[in-house]
C-alpha cells in the first residue's frame, strides 16, 4: 500500500508499506522541471526519502534514498524515462566488506494505444556499489488501463522488489526455475 498526498503542484509527500522485510517507504517527490511550464517535452523531479525494514532479525534496516526521474515526451503517444537511483545501506544482512551504497539506472517507456490503454515497460540494471550476490537486473513490461482517475496495471517481471532501495542492489533470485512473475497494481486519484 502507498499513499501520497500534493500539498502544492510542485510537492507531494509519500509514505507506503511493502511486505518485502516488512518495509515502510517515506519521503517527497519535487517536482524540479515540468514541460507544462516550458516549451520543452521535458519534466525532471526528485524523490527524496528513506525506508525502514520492520522484520525481525535484520541488522542494517534504515536507508536513504535519492532518485531524479527525468521524462521525455516524443509526440502524444510516446513517453520515455530515465531514472539513476542512489540508496545508503543496501545490504540488509550487512555482510562484510560489503559497500555501503548502490547505484542503479532506470529506464522506461510508455506507448499509449488510445485514451484507455497504454504499453509500459522498464528496466532496472545496478551499476555501481553494493549488488546482491547472483542478483538479476530487473525488468517489467504490462499494460496500463486508464479509466477516469484509477489506473489498473496488469505486469509480467522478474523481480518482487517494489522499493528504490532494494531494486538499485538488483534482484534476488528465488531458486525456481522461472523468475517470471505476474502481478498487478492498482492506483486511485482523489481530488479535493
Amino acid at each position: 500500500f502507498w499513499f501520497s498526498y500534493g500539498l502544492s503542484d510542485r510537492i507531494a509527500p509519500y509514505v507506503g508499506r511493502s511486505a518485502n522485510l516488512a518495509t515502510w517507504e517515506f519521503g517527497v517527490k519535487v517536482k524540479l522541471l515540468d514541460e507544462d511550464l516550458t516549451s520543452l517535452p521535458l519534466s525532471i523531479a526528485a524523490n527524496i526519502g528513506g525506508t525502514f525494514l520492520d522484520a525481525n532479525g535484520i541488522p542494517n534496516n534504515n536507508r536513504f534514498t535519492v532518485e531524479l526521474p527525468l521524462g521525455i515526451r516524443a509526440g502524444d503517444r510516446l513517453a520515455f524515462q530515465f531514472v539513476p537511483i542512489y540508496s545508503t545501506d543496501p545490504d540488509e544482512q550487512d555482510l562484510p566488506g560489503s559497500d555501503g551504497y548502490a547505484l542503479a539506472l532506470g529506464f522506461g517507456g510508455s506507448l499509449r494505444l488510445s485514451t484507455t490503454y497504454s504499453l509500459d515497460v522498464e528496466y532496472i540494471a545496478n551499476v555501481g556499489g553494493f549488488e546482491r550476490f547472483d542478483a538479476a537486473n530487473q525488468w517489467q513490461a504490462g499494460v496500463t488501463i486508464h479509466v477516469r482517475r484509477h489506473l489498473f496495471q496488469l505486469l509480467v517481471s522478474n523481480s518482487t522488489l517494489t522499493t528504490p532501495d532494494f531494486m538499485a542492489a538488483g534482484s534476488f533470485k528465488t531458486g525456481i526455475k522461472s523468475n517470471v512473475r505476474f502481478g498487478f497494481n492498482l492506483v486511485r486519484a482523489f481530488s479535493f
